[in-house]
């Protein structure tokens, strides 16, 4: 739907599925994912990662996401406060330490 220009059912689908298994966090995380990576409807997508955390606040993947949804609308201190949150999930984690460096220019 997303490629034919159909954002409705886009956002529909997306729905359908995270309705079919509410509790798991890693779906709201491909939703925003998509939204990030695709550029589509980011505010909405952003607003799926903050569900997702609301199931699983320490997930450092879904705290990633929220940052870089974050970053590209240009809340460079969200985006900052987000992945500081990945990286006191996963300390040992380097990916972690390279986006706040990233987020920090």
């Amino acid at each position: 739907y997303y490629k034919a220009g159909k954002p409705k059912q886009t956002w529909a689908t997306f729905d359908a599925w995270i309705e079919a298994a509410p509790g798991k966090a890693g779906r709201y995380n491909a939703v925003a994912w998509f939204s990030f990576k695709n550029k589509f409807d980011m505010r909405r997508g952003l607003k799926y990662g903050e569900s997702g955390l609301r199931i699983d606040s320490k997930a450092a993947y879904l705290w990633d996401t929220v940052a870089e949804l974050h970053f590209v609308m240009g809340d460079k201190k969200a985006a900052i406060t987000s992945i500081k949150k990945a990286m006191a999930i996963a300390p040992s984690d380097g990916y972690y330490k390279e986006q706040l460096a990233r987020f920090s220019k």
